[in-house]
């Protein structure tokens, strides 16, 4: 589904919470922590993901206005609340928009992997799987370290298990994620409910239209029956039991 595009994808949706790993590197509940937090997160998404602001994706939209509200408590506020608990906040503010982007129905993951896949694999169901799951797998990643950050706060465990070890064995653990799941997925779906598992089914043939080519699959016998889809749509969009019904 992907073809060659699928390892740029997998890098720019990593590249979409590279900001915030910058930004849970250094905040520590000091003011001068959350200074070089903020400013290294802030800096960081506009080198990389100036593309997405301007595109108004809704995670680095959200990720500037956190950072600009956080440098503002570090700056105007001191040893505040908002300074203390910052990573906890930053944690369990991951944890909403992840969570909230999938309620939207715009996943950050799927957001991200548009701006480096070429639309006529935007509404393939493999495609929207895929960066579905990478962003409840976030989200989780999130949640589970502010739960781990939060018990901490509550006097539970030891500094370095439970702000340190726990949170970067969950982003590493999402990172891998990133980086594995798609082919798992698309193995697995392919294998057991679309068009390219059913046994028959011829490889690619290719048709030179002038300095185009079309490029096609046959399956069963009989009259010659073309099945035309959307522009934007390819044979995995065809139901396997209506195609088998035609063969």
């Amino acid at each position: 589904i992907l073809s060659q595009k699928e390892s740029l994808m997998r890098t720019y949706i990593i590249r979409a919470f590279l900001p915030w790993l910058i930004f849970l590197a250094f905040a520590d509940g000091s003011v001068l922590g959350l200074k070089i937090a903020t400013l290294g997160g802030a800096l960081t998404l506009l080198l990389f993901n100036w593309r997405a602001l301007k595109e108004k994706f809704l995670f680095d939209w959200a990720s500037i206005l956190f950072l600009i509200m956080m440098w503002a408590a570090s700056v105007e506020f001191g040893q505040s609340f908002l300074v203390t608990y910052s990573l906890l906040i930053a944690y369990l503010f991951l944890a909403i928009i992840s969570f909230m982007s999938l309620w939207l129905r715009v996943p950050v993951a799927l957001q991200h992997a548009k701006s480096r896949v070429a639309v006529q694999y935007w509404n393939h169901p493999l495609f929207i799987g895929v960066n579905h799951w990478i962003t409840v797998s976030w989200g989780i990643v999130f949640l589970m370290a502010g739960i781990s950050v939060g018990l901490f706060d509550l006097g539970i465990g030891s500094k370095f298990l439970m702000i340190s070890i726990i949170p970067v064995v969950l982003l590493v653990g999402g990172i891998i994620f990133t980086a594995l799941f798609p082919d798992h997925y698309k193995k697995k779906v392919i294998k057991v409910g679309t068009v390219a598992a059913l046994n028959d089914l011829s490889g690619p043939k290719m048709i030179p239209i002038g300095t185009m080519r079309l490029i096609y699959r046959t399956i069963g016998k009989g009259p010659l029956l073309i099945l035309l889809q959307d522009s934007q749509m390819n044979l995995h969009h065809w139901d396997p039991d209506f195609i088998k019904m035609l063969t």
